[in-house]
């Protein structure tokens, strides 16, 4: 059987793609993966009780110990477009929450004048910390695209180890541009 290789949600006219060494997973695992983090990091844990649960997750997987794993999920809800100075507003609040609860953030670059799949988008990548189970700090790299269309908000996470970052570059930015919101596939 060959395994899929794209996503679309007809209902929210979302399309993505995933590299074939990448794996699709139930958002439920999702949500799975993320308490566990959440409970190992009491700094992120309130930032993910209010965090939407993914519509698409999926992974690549490393046999490694203690990096992260390069990880995509994507969530969405209503939210009027908003100009683009409010975009601005939008961007700086996101950076003062990253800032206050990821230990040794870093912002990379940030831009709330960006366009993803034809649409008014924010920017971000940024590295930070997370502890893992067993308490040793690993370290990330983070994209994130907040996009605007239809009166909807669609945020697109892409992470993985900062470290090893080389080896799945070409992955996060062929996922990106895969990527298709509003456009009737």
């Amino acid at each position: 059987m060959k395994a899929k290789k794209s996503y679309y949600n007809e209902s929210i006219d979302f399309y993505i793609e995933k590299p074939e060494s990448w794996l699709f997973f139930p958002t439920q695992w999702a949500t799975s993966l993320r308490n566990k983090t959440a409970g190992s990091n009491k700094d992120v844990s309130a930032i993910l009780q209010r965090a939407n649960i993914p519509f698409v997750y999926m992974q690549k997987p490393i046999d490694r110990a203690n990096i992260a794993l390069p990880t995509v999920q994507a969530t969405c809800r209503y939210y009027e477009n908003p100009t683009p100075e409010h975009r601005q507003e939008l961007a700086d609040a996101q950076i003062q929450t990253f800032e206050k609860n990821y230990q040794d953030f870093r912002l990379i670059k940030s831009s709330a004048y960006e366009a993803l799949s034809n649409c008014p988008a924010i920017y971000y990548k940024v590295s930070f910390s997370l502890n893992s189970e067993s308490g040793v700090p690993y370290h990330c790299l983070s994209q994130a695209w907040t996009v605007f269309s239809n009166s909807m908000v669609y945020t697109i996470g892409l992470s993985g180890p900062a470290k090893n970052y080389h080896e799945y570059e070409s992955d996060i930015n062929e996922i990106v541009s895969s990527i298709l919101i509003g456009q009737a596939t």
